[in-house]
């Protein structure tokens, strides 16, 4: 009974000194095991090669280990890795398939020897195992490489001796799929790229020919793989305008579906990136506002060109064809007309304004029917201009013997500021204020005499000195 008391305490003794080392050990990595072989397959139904290796469902992927030379150092091998499982959709479904093969149809690309061995790649819970036995194949016949070109939508190759028959493929998004297979030496792509379109593709397709033989050839590799994304290429912008909308300058072009950014090319030298939400759309049009740029630059001559960008996978359009654009600034309306009685003259005066290099001036011609004629300024028989914002003329001069004719309403006199290089011209001035100038002392009116490098101005009746200010 003691023995056994002594054991039992004994026992417990022990397992209290071994629960901290068997604690710390569930935690501890299990290392997978190699795998037994690798072997050399190739597909009946299309000529694939393969290196296959055993399944092993704890693995995350398979590694393996080629080379063209005899060696025992796995660091003398080129190395793939395959994930455990790929992605296939059938019939709308999507499946997880097992992955434990390695395409060699493009690595083994000669006639000669090859050495080969695979490996299991471990998880976060497995260590990767050691590699498996290496093994080795010699490709007796290996047929050459087709060499492929695309003119328009079909796909063409040269001939490639030895072989019968021509497989082309697709590769979207890096999923390859076998297009057709021909004994021809060209394929029409037109139908099969039309349904991918139709069932929504919105990426390149780059496609792909290996040559096959039912002798004693093993396939070849894969051709260069030419690119299609023409159904990519985005329209260019057309219907380029500037549409002004009061104080505002929008730019407008035509939208262009599957794009959300432009390049707008300002004179040639400056690009402006435009995107969309930046954009006011009215109809199937987009407009930007260039007020900003335009009080940037200044007045003066634009030229615009427009891209439609790289928007996900589609692809950017060529520039438009360049728009010309006259940025001008209208002068203000000549405002408070003033028309002075200084018998038998009168006095006619207006607000200068800036930028403008001289004026023109209209009155009601009494002997017509009160039409509104342009007033001439005749200087020694040749015809001058109005300069300053003040002139003064005889009752002869627009055609009227009192100055009660100018109070009536029916008499107009109207003012035009005429402006230079990308200064338009005002619009024409509108009302007018008249005084009659009894014994009050008028206003002088400087006289434009700068050649003289003098200051003159008219007589002022009843006036006895000036000021000059």
């Amino acid at each position: 009974m003691k023995k056994n008391k002594l054991l039992i305490l004994l026992t417990l003794v022990f397992g209290m000194f071994m629960i901290p080392f068997f604690a710390g050990c569930k935690d501890a990595k299990i290392t997978l095991a190699s795998p037994n072989s690798v072997s050399y397959q190739t597909n009946d139904e299309t000529g694939i090669q393969m290196l296959v290796t055993e399944r092993n469902v704890l693995a995350s992927a398979y590694l393996f280990g080629v080379s063209e030379f005899e060696s025992d150092n796995p660091d003398d091998f080129v190395k793939w890795t395959v994930p455990a499982t790929e992605k296939k959709v059938v019939g709308g479904v999507e499946y997880e398939i097992p992955h434990n093969y390695l395409d060699v149809s493009n690595i083994f690309l000669n006639a000669k020897t090859y050495y080969f061995y695979s490996q299991y790649v471990g998880t976060d819970k497995y260590i990767s195992s050691q590699i498996s036995p290496i093994s080795s194949v010699t490709i007796e016949h290996k047929l050459d490489t087709p060499s492929a070109f695309l003119t328009d939508m079909t796909l063409n190759w040269l001939r490639v001796d030895n072989a019968n028959v021509y497989a082309v493929y697709s590769n979207i998004n890096g999923v390859k799929e076998l297009v057709s297979t021909t004994e021809n030496l060209s394929y029409n792509l037109s139908t099969y790229i039309t349904n991918k379109i139709n069932d929504g593709l919105e990426q390149e397709i780059g496609f792909t020919v290996v040559a096959l033989s039912n002798q004693n050839f093993s396939r070849s590799a894969e051709s260069e793989e030419i690119v299609y994304n023409e159904f990519l290429q985005l329209e260019t912008p057309n219907n380029l305008n500037i549409v002004k909308n009061n104080s505002q300058f929008l730019f407008e072009w035509s939208l262009i579906n599957h794009c959300d950014n432009y390049t707008l090319k300002v004179n040639y030298n400056e690009d402006v990136v435009i995107r969309q939400s930046q954009c006011s759309k009215v109809g199937n049009k987009l407009r930007y506002d260039l007020t900003s740029l335009f009080q940037h630059y200044g007045l003066g001559e634009y030229t615009f060109k427009i891209r439609a960008n790289n928007t996900n996978s589609y692809i950017q359009s060529t520039y438009s064809e360049e728009y010309d654009y006259v940025y001008t600034e209208k002068l203000p309306t000549p405002e408070n007309i003033l028309i002075e009685d200084a018998n038998p003259n009168v006095i006619i005066s207006w607000n200068e304004v800036e930028d403008a290099i001289e004026y023109e001036l209209y009155y009601s011609d009494i002997a017509n029917g009160y039409s509104l004629k342009k007033f001439i300024v005749n200087d020694g028989g040749v015809e001058g201009t109005i300069v300053s914002n003040s002139i003064i003329l005889s009752y002869s001069q627009i055609g009227i013997t009192s100055f009660s004719q100018v109070v009536a309403d029916r008499f107009k006199v109207q003012i035009l500021a005429k402006g230079y290089a990308y200064f338009e011209d005002s619009d024409l001035s509108t009302g007018k204020s008249v005084r009659k100038i009894d014994d009050d002392i008028a206003s002088p009116y400087l006289v434009d005499d700068a050649s003289e490098q003098v200051v003159t101005w008219n007589p002022v009746r009843n006036a006895i000195k000036y000021k000059i200010f």
